[in-house]
């Protein structure tokens, strides 16, 4: 994986603008990892994915991460900063940008993973972007009748054998089904943790304690999207001075713009 330059960035997010959030997410990493095959990024699990993308914008954006939570008990909102390093689990950046970016490694399935519970053996592969693109593409009427969760379980359950045989999913018994969406849950957080960041959180006002969310995926879009509009805007006024095209000004460095946008009062 290597960092994006600024028109390389600009047409990663123009090429995505549109899509939902994992099509996004593996735009921008087709991009910086051209040793890759889509299939093979698409391929990756949610976490792993997730690893990529906190060591892009790190490259991009720098390692301070700073953003706003509002308190669920009294409402106050509180300023984030942290480290991208703070929330990276598991291998550091170069590790992961040789495993799982390199012309070898990320064409290679991962190996399944098992769980013994209630009597089965059930076998599992860990979610990624194509499970999360076709839960995105479910109409209302079927996220009504399947929670995202289970159908996320679902499309990631490869076998369950009871004693040797078969169980097709649907044919459990209720208490069974349950016991092994939980333990199938819990091994696929153990096994891939970076798919579910929580923030541990504390209010000043109140004390009240909480965890949250970070998306890195979200996060890293909509500072993209602010980035995007600024450096359009730049790119207008230069053009328009100066008669510039829009590659020779992106080819400037930030500094540098900006010194000849002071020069015209941009």
């Amino acid at each position: 994986m290597r960092s994006l330059s600024a028109a390389e960035l600009l047409d990663a997010w123009a090429q995505a603008y549109a899509q939902p959030p994992p099509r996004r997410a593996l735009a921008l990493l087709a991009a910086a990892c051209p040793g890759c095959s889509p299939a093979a990024l698409a391929q990756l699990s949610v976490g792993r994915r997730d690893g990529l993308l906190l060591t892009l914008r790190e490259w991009t954006f720098g390692p301070q991460v700073e953003g706003l939570a509002a308190c669920p008990q009294c409402g106050e909102r509180l300023e984030l900063a942290f480290q991208v390093a703070d929330v990276r689990v598991g291998g550091a950046a170069g590790d992961l940008a040789a495993s799982e970016c390199g012309a070898q490694g990320a064409d290679v399935p991962a190996a399944p993973l098992t769980v013994a519970v209630a009597g089965y053996e059930v076998a599992f592969r860990l979610p990624n972007s194509e499970d999360l693109l076709a839960l995105a593409d479910r109409s209302p009427g079927a996220r009504a009748q399947a929670p995202v969760g289970r159908e996320l379980l679902t499309r990631c359950l490869l076998t369950v054998q009871r004693e040797g045989e078969a169980v097709a999913p649907n044919r459990l018994p209720a208490d069974a089904a349950a016991a092994i969406a939980s333990a199938v849950a819990a091994a696929m957080a153990e096994a891939d943790p970076q798919a579910d960041l929580q923030l541990d959180l504390a209010c000043p006002a109140c004390g009240c304690r909480w965890q949250a969310p970070f998306d890195i995926v979200s996060f890293f879009w909509s500072e993209i999207n602010t980035w995007a509009y600024r450096t359009l805007r730049q790119v207008h006024v230069l053009a328009s001075a100066y008669g510039w095209r829009e590659e020779e000004i992106l080819g400037l460095s930030p500094w540098r713009r900006q010194f000849y946008l002071e020069m015209v009062g941009g």
